[in-house]
């Protein structure tokens, strides 16, 4: 495995260099991300198919709307004292090191400023 720019995945068969989103597109996202989720799906098994699905696509415009999705579920079974599943949690972490690379990249930004850049243009769009 090779890696690139910030530990991004830049093989010669990636799907991650392929799909690299571009800077224009990153810019406009935000008007598309606030209601954007993923279906959620309660059976593991068809979970981790639906998940594996949007990671093997190569759609980096998903990504948000799947980070989104799991960091809801976690904020709502924290509210019932629960406690995500180890592969949701898995999914999360590469689904945000994904996203930090590579929209960091194109933005031409730090990987750990890219959270708090998604969250200013939310806000500031409202």
């Amino acid at each position: 495995m090779r890696y690139c720019n910030r530990g991004v995945f830049c093989g010669i068969k990636s799907l991650y260099k392929a799909a690299r989103p571009a800077r224009d597109e990153i810019l406009k996202m935000p008007d598309g991300l606030k209601n954007e989720k993923i279906p959620r799906e309660p059976d593991n098994r068809l979970r981790a198919e639906l998940f594996g699905g949007i990671f093997s696509r190569g759609d980096r415009m998903e990504l948000p709307a799947l980070i989104r999705t799991l960091r809801e579920k976690r904020a709502e079974l924290a509210r019932e004292a629960g406690k995500p599943s180890a592969s949701d949690d898995n999914v999360l972490k590469k689904a945000e090191k994904i996203i930090n690379g590579e929209f960091g990249f194109a933005l031409s930004i730090p990987p750990e400023e890219v959270p708090a850049f998604i969250a200013a243009r939310l806000h500031t769009e409202q």
